[in-house]
């Protein structure tokens, strides 16, 4: 419990890195629980040491196979972010028709030992990856709308993920809405002083030249 507390913890820090010697050690101590193996992907996926988030990946299960005990919900998540920053077209499929009965719920570790936000976002996620669009719209319109009551964490980083799609969409208007997205998701970031998500979305928007 105290594993998985810190470890979300040290993400809003920006301090990741520093939990990867542990991460690890519970891969190893717990072999048949598969959400300690996806963390250690998402780590190195998060740290942009993508090789071995690679390297790891191919040693996770495949979602159909993953228990459905109270670790399953954020084995799912998880894994929803893994394909995310991976590219992973084909888990991605397989992950939304996992993850889709459960839109607009929440994900809770454990026997709540912490709280990942709406389903939603993580739908949101893999529909960019699959490119469906507008579905993922949908999905972090219902993401944010649930965060905006429960978590303003959350809610930037649905800023943050949604102002992504939007800038991989780039219809007309979404440069612009992506921009505006990536200031509150900034300003969320410095209210609560979150490394991770200030440093994102800064870097966000430097790279749309602004």
């Amino acid at each position: 419990m105290f594993g998985a507390q810190t470890f979300v913890l040290r993400r809003e820090q920006g301090r990741l890195a520093e939990v990867e010697a542990p991460t690890r050690g519970y891969v190893d101590q717990f072999p048949l629980l598969p959400a300690w193996r996806v963390g250690l992907v998402y780590l190195y996926c998060e740290i942009g040491r993508l090789d071995e988030a690679r390297k790891e990946y191919e040693l996770c299960p495949e979602p159909g196979a993953v228990l459905r005990d109270w670790n399953w919900p954020i084995t799912m998540a998880l894994m929803a972010e893994v394909s995310w920053h991976l590219d992973d077209g084909p888990r991605a499929r397989e992950l939304f028709d996992l993850l889709l009965p459960y839109a607009n719920r929440n994900v809770i570790v454990g026997a709540m030992a912490d709280f990942y936000g709406s389903t939603s976002r993580y739908l949101g996620l893999l529909s960019t990856v699959l490119g469906r669009w507008d579905e993922a719209e949908g999905h972090f319109n219902d993401a944010a709308e649930m965060h905006r009551r429960l978590s303003p964490p959350w809610l930037g980083w649905t800023y943050y993920d949604y102002a992504d799609m939007l800038l991989r969409r780039n219809s007309s208007g979404d440069r612009e809405k992506a921009l505006a997205m990536l200031s509150q998701a900034l300003d969320i970031a410095q209210r609560l002083d979150e490394g991770v998500a200030g440093a994102g979305a800064g870097a966000q928007a430097e790279s749309t030249g602004r």
